[in-house]
Order: structure tokens, then sequence, then C-alpha cells
């Protein structure tokens, strides 16, 4: 089983998610027309626990690190963050439902 190496949602409703498999010889992407089928892919590719970098890689750059830290500096990013030296983490399920509310409400 391929996991997605990044997911893209485009101002229409469309999201689509881009698999490598294990060999890294075929890219293939799915596409599908609801919000939930986003989030769901992007819960399956993130991990437990990630920086700024790979939750903007994992959207596809929807929000780049820079802006996830700005908006961490003015309360208003996810609510669960782990700082380790000079990083920044998320957790994976409050991640997720920030980024619903956020898109949600734009």
């Amino acid at each position: 089983m391929s996991l997605p190496f990044a997911i893209y949602y485009d101002l229409n409703g469309h999201v689509s998610t881009y698999y490598e498999d294990a060999m890294n010889t075929n890219t293939f992407y799915t596409s599908w027309t609801d919000k939930s089928s986003f989030f769901i892919a992007l819960a399956k590719a993130l991990p437990p626990v990630f920086t700024r970098e790979t939750a903007s890689q994992s959207m596809g750059g929807i929000f780049s690190a820079k802006t996830l830290s700005n908006l961490d500096a003015n309360n208003a990013g996810p609510r669960i963050k782990i700082k380790i030296g000079k990083k920044v983490a998320y957790e994976k399920n409050d991640f997720i439902m920030w980024l619903r509310n956020k898109l949600s409400s734009d």
C-alpha cells in the first residue's frame, strides 16, 4: 500500500493526492470532490507529531511553514504545539481539527 506524499486542495473543492510506490517507479494520483476525503488522506499522510515544514509539504503548500509560524505568533494556529529546540511540532489530531475550522471559515 502506498502512502500519499502530497495532497492538493483547490478552491473548487477538488482534492488530489499524489502517491508513489515503494520502489519509486510510479507516481499516480486520485481526485475527490469533497473536503472530508482531503482530511482523511491528510490524516493518513501525517505522522502523530510533525513540524511546520512537514505540514506545509503534506498539504501541497496550502500554508507555508512561515505562515504557520505567523499564525502561531498571533495565537491563531493549532492549539497544541510542542517546541523541540528551535523546531515547533504539531499533534496530528489537533492540527487537522484546526485546519478543518480554518478552511471552513475562510
